[in-house]
């Protein structure tokens, strides 16, 4: 293999190595999704969730509140645990919004305990309103991403009632 670049007019060649081998895998070893409300999925909803024409998820947060989401795997070839992170759990969060209440061993779904876990999302008081793809990637495993999530920060719910996202204000 041979990366080339054009620089300044210049081609300039680089010597990658050999590969030996390539292995296409049928499916990742863990597939993660981010949803509202997984208990009010039904079940053809539940099977459609790891197709590949799921859509985005809309998540919506007023500044100085948390929101609850339920975070779903599906174990195709990994049966330890599954870390999504501490500190670092969501990936490309506003500013001031950040993956709350992880616990000591940060956002982790454990062997054995069930493949849905309920995840928090806080904002501070002073975030401006904004829309922002995020998502979780699984640290352990071959950093395996969730599908991207749509974080809509406004200051007044638009349509609030009903959208299966239990909201409090932040303990901050």
């Amino acid at each position: 293999m041979t990366a080339v670049a054009n620089l300044n007019g210049q081609v300039v060649r680089k010597d990658l190595g050999r590969m030996e081998e390539m292995l296409i895998e049928d499916k990742p070893r863990v597939q993660a999704r981010v949803v509202k409300s997984y208990s009010r999925l039904t079940g053809d909803q539940k099977k459609d969730l790891f197709r590949e024409k799921a859509g985005v998820v809309e998540l919506t947060i007023q500044p100085g509140t948390t929101i609850s989401a339920d975070l779903v795997v599906k174990r195709n070839q990994h049966d330890g645990d599954i870390d999504f992170g501490n500190a670092e759990s969501g990936r490309n969060l506003p500013h001031g919004v950040f993956v709350d209440n992880i616990g000591l061993n940060g956002l982790r779904i454990i062997k054995g305990q069930g493949d849905v876990r309920e995840i928090f999302i806080t904002a501070a008081k002073w975030v401006p309103e904004q829309t922002r793809l995020f998502h979780l990637r699984a640290n352990n495993i071959d950093g395996e991403t969730t599908l991207p999530i749509r974080l809509r920060v406004e200051k007044q719910m638009k349509n609030s009632a009903g959208d299966g996202v239990s909201r409090k204000p932040a303990r901050r």
